[in-house]
């Protein structure tokens, strides 16, 4: 078995596996100052500077401070948790703090993490969620922080409850600062945490003695760039803060005073803000599809919406948006360019309106309100005038998850304006000249469609998830898009709502219309063909909206 005693440590369930501590001295320089009596001259400059340095870098290392094994005796079609505990310590003198990742190391063919049965793989049992919730047998990891001066920060996954053994590197436990060095590990200093499993076997599994490990590895946060990194990931190793969703839609921020006395019954999650997203976040994310998945929060309504880095390469969202456009928001945060996709300061014509400038930022005041329907009924909606800004949100169906309705936007809408009519020379051979803002939060934008093979981002993802099929969306509704059948809003009502999905690009067709992605279980059209007739519509007709990371 490999083992790195300088940044890993394993935890085995069937026999336990840790082994020497590496600890790093480092000599000092020690510089004498000898001092001459000389004669004192006025031309001769008599006074000098002696330079001392010395350079102490960083070092850290696990260790473990007890040797309670993973085993147990258990009968078929139990369940049983907290088998054996495993106290693990850091020793890490960043100043940055430190980042442990883990692994499940003891993996079958599917690359899933196995307790690995003794009779073949046929019965190995794999990681997977206590309870089981699919009957199969199962064992799941749970970690907590050794409470101390210098308590390290489980992730919330694993904090005091049982989850699946991760198969490919994952961030369980970190520091963001302030670590102790200490080699004695005595209580009050150490930063540390326990790691324990549990198992659930069905009534049919063979006996037997099963056995797997688990591999923890500490990385510093200058150097955990290096592993593969999941969305949260790549938040916390820019050094980004979560907020604290309470059950009363408002949020605190992590770390802040007070966060950490909020009940846990009070707390519906923690969430990075989708507002923080940027290029470099989203280009240190190496996993792609369902692996990399996490929730943000849109600051302007407090919103959460799944978000996905895509074979692509790029991060979208993989629902819905859902915001409420309000002419004098309440609950709902101005839109200004330092939470909305508004970036364009050069706006004339009738675009204008609704902008002001001030002080390096742009906002933008919707000339309506979002409108509230049900059913297929509504008021409110003009499809009579281009220049319209509309918006409508669905109340009677699902609200939240991968396949929620969100709302609906005219186009106006979509690019935050007021009044689009400027817009009246097609786009589709050259994206650039495409408008500039939306409604997507900061940091992400709207998709494009063009004639241009790598310009037509609709496209890609048909080509990647759906075999580029123009016959069938089963991949475009699917893991891990999720596009929603959430149908249209036009001539006053929903339409097609479970049948058809269309959700809107940022690109030109003319004056009247602008370009879509159009897809049911019998076709799939991301204006790809040499017209793209059949793929742009009406600038005043409601549809559904996706972002993607600029």
């Amino acid at each position: 078995m490999r083992h790195n005693n300088k940044t890993e440590n394993y935890t085995e369930f069937y026999y336990h596996f840790f082994r020497n501590i590496l600890l790093v001295s480092l000599p000092l320089l020690i510089v004498f100052t000898i001092a001459l009596s000389l004669p004192h001259s006025s031309a001769v400059n008599n006074s000098s500077s002696d330079y001392v340095s010395i350079n102490l870098p960083s070092s850290c290392t696990l260790v473990t401070s007890g040797n309670n094994s993973h085993i147990t005796n258990m009968v078929s079609g139990q369940l049983k948790e907290n088998i054996g505990s495993t106290e693990i310590n850091t020793l890490c003198n960043d100043k940055n703090g430190y980042v442990v990742y883990a692994k499940g190391i003891t993996q079958n063919g599917l690359n899933e993490p196995v307790l690995s049965s003794p009779i073949g793989p046929s019965y190995d049992i794999k990681t997977g969620n206590i309870p089981s919730t699919n009957s199969n047998s199962s064992w799941a990891l749970k970690l907590n922080p050794v409470a101390s001066d210098y308590s390290p920060t489980v992730v919330d996954t694993y904090n005091n409850k049982y989850a699946p053994v991760p198969s490919d590197w994952t961030k369980v436990v970190s520091r963001s600062s302030g670590t102790s060095t200490n080699t004695d590990i005595s209580d009050n200093v150490k930063s540390a945490f326990t790691t324990t499993y549990a198992v659930y076997t069905t009534p049919s599994q063979p006996a037997g003695t099963y056995s797997g490990q688990v591999q923890f590895m500490l990385l510093r946060p200058s150097t955990a760039d290096n592993l593969a990194t999941t969305i949260d990931n790549a938040f916390f190793l820019a050094n980004k803060t979560r907020l604290i969703l309470k059950t009363d839609g408002t949020t605190v921020e992590e770390g802040s005073e007070g966060s950490e006395d909020i009940p846990a019954e009070d707390i519906v999650g923690r969430y990075y803000r989708m507002q923080d997203m940027d290029a470099g976040i989203c280009g240190t994310v190496t996993y792609v599809d369902t692996a990399s998945e996490a929730q943000l929060i849109d600051v302007r309504d407090n919103k959460t919406y799944y978000v996905t880095k895509l074979q692509d390469g790029n991060c979208w969202m993989t629902q819905n948006l859902a915001l409420d456009l309000e002419t004098i928001p309440t609950n709902v945060a101005p839109l200004t360019s330092e939470n909305t996709d508004l970036n364009d300061n050069s706006l004339s014509g009738a675009y204008e309106l609704g902008y002001m400038y001030e002080n390096n930022v742009l906002t933008w005041r919707p000339a309506n309100a979002t409108i509230n329907f049900s059913g297929t009924s509504m008021s409110g909606w003009n499809n009579s005038n281009y220049n319209i800004m509309c918006s409508a949100r669905k109340t009677d169906g699902t609200l939240t998850g991968h396949t929620a309705a969100g709302n609906y936007y005219n186009w106006s809408a979509t690019i935050a304006s007021n009044n689009s009519s400027s817009y009246v020379t097609s786009t589709y051979g050259d994206v650039s000249k495409n408008p500039q803002n939306s409604i997507c939060p900061k940091g992400w934008r709207l998709p494009t469609i063009s004639s241009v093979t790598a310009n037509n981002e609709f496209a890609k993802l048909n080509n990647l998830y759906n075999s580029g099929s123009a016959t069938s969306d089963a991949g475009l509704i699917a893991s891990p898009l999720w596009f929603a059948h959430s149908g249209l809003v036009r001539a006053g009502g929903l339409n097609n709502y479970g049948a058809n999905g269309g959700y809107w690009s940022s690109t030109v067709h003319n004056g009247n219309y602008a370009y879509f992605l159009s897809f049911s279980n019998s076709s799939a059209n991301p204006a790809t063909s040499s017209d793209g007739y059949s793929y742009y519509n009406g600038k005043t007709l409601g549809r559904s909206i996706r972002c993607l990371a600029r």
